[in-house]
């Protein structure tokens, strides 16, 4: 007689399938579309190379603040004994349930040229599009996974190590930086990892935000639907893939690393 398959393999056996039809197999499209000409146009043009660049510092910078915005936050809420705590615990999360494009628009609202806070209130007459606009844009809308994932790896230090110090005679900062911050570090990882693939990815900002600022991400979508140039537009989508998938296999090395000096 034949064995039946169990309701968990069958479940793999679909989960398989899945990440093969959407994930494989349209991978495997783009790696067959480009031809040596479009590597070739793609490296020689300075315009690219420019949109790599600024792509990657958009990412550096834009990963490392969102990190200690929301580490800070998360380390206010958890440990500082702040009033209304459990409000400034709602906002990160209700932030995350915005789709991409409403935070961009509303950053615009807000502070573009004609925004609520510059013009009505203030009377200026600046511009934010581009690099520092970006920044501060990405910034506000990544920064709740950093507090998400900081703020569970906080509530799950032990207290008595602080406690302990604190009764040896340590100052606050001393703890926070030779007990708090140490023991987090894991929670800090991944939250940047989560983060820096994102900002890679991300295309609602840019698009709205960036202006004359080229990043990948936009120069894809133009490259596809503007100039209907598939084989440019995905060796720039290569492009992004590899560092996501540098960064996911430095994360996990140094997340062993970590967990081996913890044990």
């Amino acid at each position: 007689m034949r064995r039946k398959l169990s309701p968990i393999t069958i479940l793999y056996i679909l989960l398989l399938a899945l990440l093969t039809a959407f994930i494989v197999f349209p991978l495997g499209c783009v790696l067959q579309s480009p031809r040596a000409s479009d590597f070739l146009a793609v490296f020689k043009s300075s315009i690219w190379r420019g949109a790599t660049f600024n792509t990657f510092l958009e990412c550096v910078c834009s990963t490392t603040l969102s990190v200690i915005v929301g580490y800070v936050f998360a380390y206010a809420v958890v440990k500082a004994d702040i009033p209304f705590k459990k409000i400034f615990g709602l906002i990160p999360i209700l932030h995350l349930m915005t789709p991409p494009f409403v935070g961009g628009l509303s950053f615009i609202l807000l502070f573009g040229r004609q925004g609520f806070f510059t013009h009505t209130i203030l009377g200026l007459d600046v511009s934010l599009y581009g690099f520092w606009g970006l920044l501060i844009a990405q910034v506000l809308c990544f920064f709740p996974i950093s507090y998400l994932i900081c703020s569970q790896v906080l509530q799950k230090i032990n207290p008595s190590l602080e406690q302990a110090a604190r009764a040896m005679g340590a100052s606050k900062a001393k703890i926070a930086f030779t007990i708090t911050i140490p023991l987090s570090l894991n929670g800090i990882l991944s939250s940047a990892l989560f983060i820096a693939v994102s900002v890679l990815s991300d295309f609602g900002n840019p698009m709205i935000v960036a202006g004359r600022f080229r990043v990948l991400a936009v120069e894809i979508y133009t490259q596809l639907t503007g100039w209907v140039s598939a084989g440019k537009s995905a060796v720039l989508g290569l492009i992004l893939l590899l560092p996501s998938v540098g960064l996911f296999l430095l994360q996990n090395h140094i997340m062993t690393k970590e967990t081996e000096k913890f044990a």
